[in-house]
């Protein structure tokens, strides 16, 4: 059974000089509108997750909130898993490979987020910047690093 996967990055988030910590910084009001127009786009694409996952830092979570409610979900109906703040490229498969749903989203950080959608579009992608998003079909439930992905849709934003 095919699963479709879903990544984006964050939102533009506030500069960390504000902050005490990266962990806590929200998104701008800019993040939060880009979040808002990339799911809007793979909302009229028909591309839609059943299932969210978020780093849980601050501004992946203000970012899942966004997307949800494009969706038309409730704004915090999403997951977050600790292993995608600061995690590898295999964190982020184990992440995927722990959930059955066959449309999953993936909302995290770079590089990893970055190098995952590098990696499966065979380099189409070369950056990944804020609010970013890529779509991949895989033949497998529990992608893996070999796996062979389709690329069915990206938008980068700038």
């Amino acid at each position: 059974m095919p699963k479709t996967v879903i990544f984006m990055r964050h939102g533009k988030a506030a500069d960390i000089s504000d902050y005490a910590n990266d962990f806590d910084r929200p998104l701008v009001i800019r993040g939060i509108e880009e979040a808002a127009l990339a799911a809007e786009k793979l909302r009229i694409v028909g591309i839609i997750p059943d299932f969210i996952i978020a780093s849980p830092a601050q501004r992946t979570k203000d970012t899942a909130q966004s997307v949800c409610k494009i969706f038309g979900r409730d704004r915090h109906d999403f997951i977050t898993e600790i292993s995608l703040y600061g995690g590898s490229f295999f964190d982020y498969l184990d992440a995927i490979a722990k959930y059955d749903y066959p449309n999953i989203m993936l909302i995290g950080h770079n590089p990893e987020i970055g190098r995952l959608s590098m990696h499966y579009s065979k380099n189409e992608i070369h950056s990944f910047p804020t609010s970013s998003c890529a779509a991949f079909r895989f033949e497998s439930l529990q992608p893996d690093k070999n796996s062979i992905a389709e690329l069915l849709y990206y938008d980068l934003r700038k």
